[in-house]
């Protein structure tokens, strides 16, 4: 299957119609198709606030393969609603934030990541919304483009 050839244009017309999990699927048809959905596949990442997604996040970080690819992270609030309760237990809140605070400082592990975007649902909206506004905004959205040099960064945050 590794002799499989095909001209560059239909390979192109292919990648150019594949989602993310479209590309993980050909990165496990052969070498050649691995080599080119790997890049495009891991080139922007989703993170939510869960143990689960973290500890991904985590693994991604620790594979050399992929850390190269990694242009873009978004961080989502999960669901609605405080995502900390009083239901909840405080060991269990502590071992949330310890695997989330691990996933965030790895971040510079993605030499490529130019762009960090945060994204949290209005539990985190002040109760006065000002004059300009009739209706709360349901989420807001904060995106950093950053740089590893001596640039400052800038930040961008709109309402939803």
């Amino acid at each position: 299957m590794d002799n499989l050839r095909l001209p560059v244009e239909l390979i192109s017309e292919i990648l150019h119609l594949l989602d993310r999990g479209g590309f993980l699927a050909l990165r496990g048809t052969n070498k050649v198709f691995h080599a080119l959905a790997t890049p495009r596949a891991f080139q922007e990442l989703l993170a939510t606030d869960t143990v689960s997604s973290a500890q991904g996040l985590l693994g991604l970080q620790s594979s050399l393969e992929i850390t190269d690819c990694v242009k873009s992270v978004v961080f989502r609030s999960s669901t609605p609603g405080p995502e900390f309760s009083q239901d909840s237990t405080q060991p269990e809140d502590e071992a949330k934030l310890a695997v989330l605070f691990s996933a965030f400082e790895g971040l510079s592990k993605f030499p490529q990541l130019a762009s960090l975007r945060f994204e949290f649902h209005d539990e985190f909206v002040e109760e006065d919304y000002g004059s300009d506004t009739s209706t709360p905004p349901t989420s807001y959205e904060c995106s950093g483009q950053f740089s590893t040099g001596h640039q400052a960064p800038l930040y961008r945050c709109s309402s939803h």
